[in-house]
């Protein structure tokens, strides 16, 4: 062989060092020197581990050979009586296999007390064995007090065998007993003793408290275990209750009966025997938490409990979600906030509400009263909910004939009034919004959305009624809003400011005509002649004509004497602006012509005349008609006509 083999951990024996410690992960604290191990632990194989690979570790063809031992001490060379097991690992040893378990059989754990543990490593090519450290482990499987029942807690000297609620404000809400003298056998640092309370011999159930022995209270003969007050309390009931208490070690051994009892009379102020759920007066008219109950204010009450004691408290509970702790005053209400009633979404789910009855740091859980909950909306929610009027709603629009955004005038009487708005996030079919006018108390439109109308699309709401607009026909802003329904909870819409001034003014003054005589004729003699035009005055009464009116004045020529008949083509709208000059005057004159076609074609007839007002403001009258007789006829002859140079 050619190359250098390297002896184990070095080239000669003066290099030789012990290798590291056995691992053991079962022990109960890895830093304690003694390596105690847990309770049970005799009644299975040990497993310990090394945790690396051994430097140099053998090279093919050769091996090295491990072997483990136990021992009340370690020895130098080992003693084979004391061998645990071995095992040959072949050159070259491949360091995955570590860290590398090792077992002793629980035959050695049989034994209580310290032990040593380690291994040694065999170099087959050089011979030479290299030792570990030794490691400490403690083998204890006897309970405290050698399984002897213990004798009863020791009372306090002032309890008299009774607890009162006077003893415990005295003592710190306590009682404090003691374990009896002489001590358990075996009393060692870090055992621990459970106290138990119950009310029926044998007792059952758990400890209510523990308390950890020192070696302090060994040496001084006083192991206290304290009876919190809560404990006392916690049953809500008076009569007999006994103490009594199991001991435990370090290593997890434990009495294996419990102690002799002492028993104790509690006689405190009572607790209510039954506590009623609590009432949420909202729910119970439909079953149902909805978003108008939640802006209504949701109240969980409680009408009344018996046996209450001043400087109790209630602490109610709405579904996982801690509300106020209040006095148990009654009758009793509490105001659910909405962050509350949406903690756990908006639904539809099922809450269930309850609260806790205190006194002083013991309390008594009520049954609990499940309530539904829907909160959900047609549209998308904002950050003030519950509120009604929801600003992230697009706003409606209103047109009527005029085509002007969100006014109305008298000129659109007569004519549909259209609303529309933009559609909310998320609609679904059968959702319907409802449009409501100003200060009309019912729903003036409506529109149900339609299985493929979309978010952001343009839709109408049916038309609004005439008799409703007209319910408030002079209004400058009147607020229009709707209010979209899912069927269980509604929103609405900012304000829409309307304009409205769709007033009509029915007592403007008739149409004059000046021309006429005394008999409301103009004729071939008369002093303004029929084909000189005939002149028609708008007299300014009411006060109702201001500057930049509009006046429309409507000629029609008729066959008869009355207004009747009229002929076609004679018509002939006149339009003018009321002007300065018009209001100095007091009135406005139009005159009708040519005379062909509009007063020839009246041989014997008459003009009927009426004219409308569209004031700037929006509103609008239309004065009533009057005619003026028109006649041409001459006695035996052909009617009159204009001189040549007049025609036309």
């Amino acid at each position: 062989m050619t190359r250098k083999i390297e002896t184990l951990l070095g080239a000669s024996d003066t290099d030789l060092v012990p290798l590291v410690e056995l691992s053991v992960p079962v022990v109960i604290d890895p830093d304690d020197p003694v390596g105690l191990l847990p309770s049970g632990s005799d009644t299975k194989d040990l497993e310990v581990f090394i945790d690396s690979l051994w430097p140099n570790p053998a090279r093919a063809p050769f091996y090295d050979v491990v072997k483990w031992y136990w021992a009340e001490y370690k020895t130098e060379p080992a003693d084979e009586n004391n061998l645990a097991g071995s095992r040959t690992l072949a050159g070259d040893i491949d360091p995955s296999l570590f860290p590398l378990k090792l077992v002793y059989d629980q035959r050695f754990l049989q034994t209580d007390g310290p032990f040593e543990v380690w291994y040694t490593v065999t170099s087959s090519f050089s011979g030479e064995t290299v030792s570990s450290f030794a490691r400490t482990l403690t083998v204890d499987s006897q309970t405290p007090g050698e399984d002897r029942q213990g004798e009863a807690l020791v009372p306090p000297a002032d309890l008299g065998g009774v607890i009162t609620d006077a003893y415990l404000q005295a003592h710190g809400d306590t009682v404090e007993y003691t374990l009896p003298l002489p001590l358990y056998n075996g009393a060692r640092d870090l055992d621990v003793v459970a106290l138990y309370w119950f009310e029926s011999i044998p007792g059952v159930g758990l400890p209510v408290a523990e308390v950890t022995v020192y070696q302090a209270d060994i040496d001084a003969n006083l192991i206290k275990v304290i009876l919190q007050g809560d404990v006392i309390r916690a049953p809500m009931k008076n009569g007999t209750f006994y103490a009594a208490y199991k001991l435990r070690d370090r290593a997890g051994n434990e009495s294996l009966t419990i102690s002799r009892e002492i028993s104790a009379v509690v006689a405190l102020t009572p607790w209510p025997s039954v506590l009623p759920p609590p009432r949420v007066p909202l729910h119970e008219d439909d079953a149902l938490i909805h978003r108008a109950d939640a802006r209504a204010g949701v109240k969980v009450v409680i009408d009344w409990i018996v046996d209450i004691q001043p400087g109790d408290v209630i602490a109610f509970d709405w579904d996982g979600f801690a509300l106020l702790e209040v006095p148990a005053v009654f009758p009793l209400s509490v105001l659910v906030p909405w962050s509350a009633l949406t903690a756990k979404g908006v639904g539809p789910l099922s809450a269930s509400v309850s609260y806790k009855l205190r006194r002083g740091s013991t309390s008594k859980v009520s049954p609990s009263t499940v309530v539904n909950i829907d909160f959900t909306v047609a549209g998308q929610d904002h950050p003030g909910a519950p509120a009604l009027v929801n600003p992230l709603l697009d706003r409606v629009e209103v047109m009527g004939e005029s085509g002007i955004p969100n006014e109305l005038r008298a000129t659109d009487k007569a004519y549909p009034v259209k609303a529309s708005v933009q559609l909310y996030q998320s609609p679904v079919a059968g959702q319907i919004l409802n449009l409501y006018w100003g200060a009309w108390p019912e729903i003036a439109a409506t529109y149900t959305v339609q299985p493929r109308d979309q978010a952001g699309q343009s839709v109408f709401f049916t038309d609004v009624p005439w008799h409703i607009i007209d319910a408030d026909p002079h209004n400058l802003a009147l607020p229009v809003y709707y209010t979209t329904s899912n069927n269980v909870n509604q929103q609405s819409s900012s304000n829409t400011l309307v304009k409205v001034q769709v007033v009509t003014i029915d007592d403007l003054s008739t149409p004059k005509f000046p021309g006429a005589d005394k008999w409301g004729y103009i004729n071939c003699t008369s002093l303004e002649k029929p084909w000189d035009g005939i002149r028609i005055n708008i007299e300014f009464n009411g006060g109702y004509f201001e500057l930049a009116d509009e006046i429309t004045v409507f000629w029609q020529g008729c066959n008869n004497f009355n207004g009747t008949d009229p002929i076609a083509g004679t018509e002939k709208v006149i339009s003018l602006r009321v002007l300065h000059t018009h209001l100095v005057l007091g009135y406005a004159e139009v005159i009708v012509g040519p005379y062909e076609p509009h007063i020839k074609p009246m041989v014997e007839g008459s003009g009927l005349v009426y004219y409308t007002l569209s004031k700037t403001d929006g509103r609008f009258g239309e004065s009533a008609p009057d005619f003026v007789k028109i006649t041409r006829a001459v006695p035996g002859g052909d009617p009159c006509e204009p001189p040549s140079s007049t025609k036309g």
